[in-house]
């Protein structure tokens, strides 16, 4: 039969509530536990610091070992275990105390096991072998002592109360471990099996601290942990690898060791000392040395249980390689932009310039009729100024259509060096005496095809600029060389294929450029000189004819540090070097009698050109469209010898013409004509060639020339 002293103490929401198991035969003893225990005042017992704890005993008993076991098992089931049990050794009838205590013990681990027994009625080392452990069996000889039963129970539940307040800090501390891990396998995938092996050890506290020193030490990124006075507790390997430490530096300040660091990481520290979070994605470092170090790091607060900022993480990362590959990646896209306006330049300037041919065909052409036509000496001088200011535009648009890549091109096979060491007289005399020249040439030859005019015309151009950038005194290096261009240089070589190239360097000691004039030098009408000076043409012409020949050409200049050209042409190969010079044919007589069909899109380029053939005696059948012209071949009864033709038209090119032409007459000449040269038309490339073809503006000869060759070919 249980009994339990059900009597409420003062105050008890401030006690530590502690129930008691007592199983004895005896109704006396029973009697005389709650005497003890359970007075009218708590019992106290001393804290480690000094302190009491005030505990309130609940006394169950019960007379057999049975009922001690039943009540236990009820105890657990209700979530109330007992935290000490007096167990009389021998209790008559049935099973005895000592069957009892190893059934109790199978169901609660925790609780304090106090034997009851005579003094030589138990032998302990057997007891002990079956209710392990030995900190949680005690024995209590009769006859009993009063406060020896006070003493042992109020120590008892002292320690039954710590050890479950351990076992709650120790459940607390194992959550916050399981927690701290989710949080680490989110941010970083790469500590995984790391935090497997903390979570293994999470029984002990000691064992899991640890495991995190050794997954911060062996992280694959950059970490490490310091304390509010920032000397380092703990860091990875990475970290120490990054910032050239070793081990050492464990229990130091970080400002001792690494006293370079910037003035706003410092602060960025104790900002986050004062419980901010900072990052900074790309943060550049001026080492003591010179040296520049680009960085991306995390700064973080670390917490104490008490709330209470216990120092700061970092995290950093060394990302020099990436920032270089952009900065190299964005030069690139620079230089393709650059390329691409001049492109987009080259086709505004190549349109005006086809345009203006139109223009000056029929200002030239004119004049030169009525030059012919009018006697009056007075007149002929006027006319002459018109003609020679018509030559003068007419060469201001070979310059635009060289910028364009669409001026006249006669490339040769040629040696660089030979080119270059010719022109040395001519150079010194233009540069004048206060500059000195010095010209270098590559011991081998460097075979390239170029026209050898505008190779001239490139050095000139860029002699002449380095003369205005020394108006006092200064030297200008002309040197040849050879360059071999691989994959893996390609990118200081922009648009360069790999190959072989012929180099010129050409480079002064002038007042040089700075980025915004040096990004403007190659556009059409660009100039620092003034009105008078320069038409700004020069350099665009240089451009345009060293992308025509499939080469390059780069710039380096600063400020009152001169300017350097690099301009690059394919090499010549073995098998490349064979030339063939052609004679052209010489036409007998420059008039005619032969029908001649004219088609041009353009009325006035249409008539002059139609009267300029009337008048050397040819019969003209003048057409403004394409579909016009095919139709009087259609209608015309007579033979059609020549049509003279247009290139860029309307309804359809002149070379769709000419095909659809040939198609009604079999027999027929074609002769194309265009502002734009025959190598940069973009239609018919394999119908084109020189011999067919005549560029606007053309003088009264060059046509009936080219008309007479035509008509006589065979």
């Amino acid at each position: 039969m249980a009994k339990e002293n059900g009597e409420p103490m003062p105050n008890s929401a401030e006690l530590s509530k502690i129930r008691v198991l007592l199983a004895d035969d005896q109704e006396a003893v029973h009697l005389l536990f709650r005497k003890v225990l359970c007075p009218q005042s708590p019992v106290k017992t001393e804290e480690p610091d000094g302190g009491a704890i005030p505990i309130d005993f609940t006394i169950t008993t019960c007379t057999s070992g049975e009922d001690a076991v039943e009540l236990t098992r009820q105890a657990l089931e209700q979530d109330e275990p007992f935290a000490l049990a007096f167990i009389d050794i021998f209790m008559p009838p049935g099973k005895g105390g000592e069957w009892a205590m190893e059934q109790i013990r199978s169901m609660d681990s925790d609780v304090i096991l106090i034997v009851i027994s005579g003094e030589d009625a138990v032998q302990p080392s057997e007891i002990a072998a079956n209710v392990p452990p030995a900190d949680k069996l005690l024995y209590l000889h009769k006859p009993f002592n009063l406060l020896e039963i006070r003493q042992v129970a109020t120590a008892m539940a002292a320690k039954w109360e710590l050890d479950r307040q351990m076992r709650e800090i120790l459940s607390e501390l194992e959550q916050r471990i399981v927690e701290r891990t989710r949080e680490l396998e989110t941010a970083n995938q790469q500590l995984t099996k790391a935090l497997e092996e903390m979570r293994r050890a999470e029984k002990q506290l000691s064992e899991s601290e640890e495991l995190v020193r050794l997954m911060v030490a062996h992280a694959p990124v950059a970490i490490a942990m310091f304390d509010t006075e920032m000397r380092c507790l703990m860091a990875s390997r990475r970290w120490l690898e990054i910032n050239n430490q070793t081990t050492e530096i464990i229990g130091q300040c970080f400002y001792d060791v690494m006293p370079d660091i910037p003035e706003r990481w410092i602060k960025s520290h104790m900002r986050a000392l004062d419980g901010a979070s900072e990052a900074c994605a790309e943060d550049r470092i001026e080492r003591a040395d010179g040296a520049v170090d680009w960085v991306r790091w995390e700064v973080h607060p670390w917490y104490r249980e008490s709330g209470e900022v216990g120092g700061i993480v970092m995290f950093c990362e060394y990302i020099n390689d990436r920032i270089k590959a952009r900065e190299e990646r964005e030069r690139l896209e620079e230089q393709l932009h650059h390329s691409q306006k001049m492109d987009a330049l080259g086709k505004l300037a190549g349109g005006i310039a086809h345009d203006f041919n139109n223009l000056l065909q029929i200002i030239n052409g004119n004049s030169e009729l009525l030059f012919n036509e009018i006697g009056d000496p007075v007149y002929h001088d006027k006319i002459m100024e018109i003609l020679s200011a018509g030559d003068h535009a007419a060469s201001l648009t070979r310059q635009l259509l060289a910028f364009s890549r669409k001026q006249t091109h006669k490339p040769r096979v040629l040696d660089l060096n030979i080119e270059v060491s010719k022109l040395g007289r001519m150079l010194k005399r233009l540069i004048g005496a206060s500059i000195s020249l010095d010209i270098q040439i590559n011991p081998e030859p460097l075979m390239i095809r170029a026209d050898v005019g505008k190779i001239q015309n490139v050095l000139i151009n860029l002699a002449i600029n380095a003369r205005d950038a020394m108006p006092q005194q200064g030297k200008l290096s002309i040197h040849t060389s050879a360059k071999h261009v691989t994959p893996d240089t390609i990118g200081e070589h922009f648009e360069l294929p790999p190959g072989e190239y012929a180099q010129i360097m050409v480079c002064d000691t002038g007042v040089g450029m700075d980025e915004q004039i040096k990004s403007r030098i190659f556009e059409p009408f660009f100039t620092t000189k003034p009105m008078s000076k320069g038409t700004g043409l020069g350099l665009s012409t240089v451009y345009g004819f060293v992308r025509q020949n499939q080469g390059a050409i780069q710039v380096e200049s600063e400020p009152d540090k001169g300017t350097t050209f690099y301009i690059y042409f394919p090499r010549l190969s073995v098998s490349e070097l064979i030339e063939t010079e052609v004679a052209a044919p010489v036409a007998s007589s420059i008039s005619g009698s032969e029908t001649i069909l004219v088609v041009d899109d353009e009325p006035s380029v249409l008539k002059i050109t139609a009267g300029i053939l009337k008048k050397n005696g040819y019969r003209v059948i003048a057409a403004e469209r394409p579909k016009e012209a095919l139709e009087k071949l259609k209608s015309n009864s007579g033979k059609i010898d020549l049509m003279l033709t247009d290139v860029i038209m309307p309804e359809m090119d002149g070379v769709q013409l000419g095909v659809h032409a040939k198609g009604l007459c079999p027999e027929l000449r074609v002769l194309y004509m265009s502002g734009f040269s025959e190598q940069n038309l973009n239609v018919g490339e394999d119908v084109i060639e020189g011999s067919n073809f005549i560029a606007k503006p053309f003088t009264i000869n060059e046509l009936t020339v080219k008309v007479k060759d035509m008509l006589e070919r065979a």
